[in-house]
C-alpha cells in the first residue's frame, strides 16, 4: 500500500466520522442551520470571517510584502486603534483634554 492509498483512507474515515471539522484546525469561522435562513447565515458567517481576519491573512499571503512596508501598517493600525480608543474613553466621560 502505497503513500497516497493511505492517505486517501485516512482523509475517508475523517471524513465518514462526525469529528471531522475540516482540514484546517478547528478555530475557522463556521455557522449552523440553526440561525435562521441562508441570507442571515452568510451575513453571520463573513462578519466571522472578517471578525477572525483569515480573509486578511489569505490576501497578505499573495504577494509578498517588504518588512519596512509591514512595520508601517502595523504602525499605522496601532495610531488608528489609539485615536478611536481615546475617542471611546472621551464619549465615556473617562478622559479630558
Amino acid at each position: 500500500m502505497g503513500r497516497i492509498d493511505k492517505l486517501c483512507k485516512m482523509r475517508e474515515r475523517m471524513e465518514s466520522s462526525n469529528e471531522f471539522d475540516g482540514y484546517r484546525v478547528s478555530d475557522h469561522p463556521k455557522v449552523t442551520e440553526e440561525q435562521g435562513d441562508v441570507d442571515d447565515m452568510l451575513e453571520e458567517l463573513s462578519r466571522r470571517i472578517k471578525k477572525s481576519g483569515r480573509l486578511e491573512e489569505y490576501k497578505d499571503s499573495l504577494r509578498y510584502t517588504k518588512p519596512s512596508e509591514r512595520r508601517r501598517k502595523e504602525r499605522k493600525a496601532q495610531a488608528h486603534r489609539a485615536k478611536n480608543n481615546k475617542k471611546r474613553r472621551r464619549w465615556r466621560g473617562g478622559v479630558q483634554d
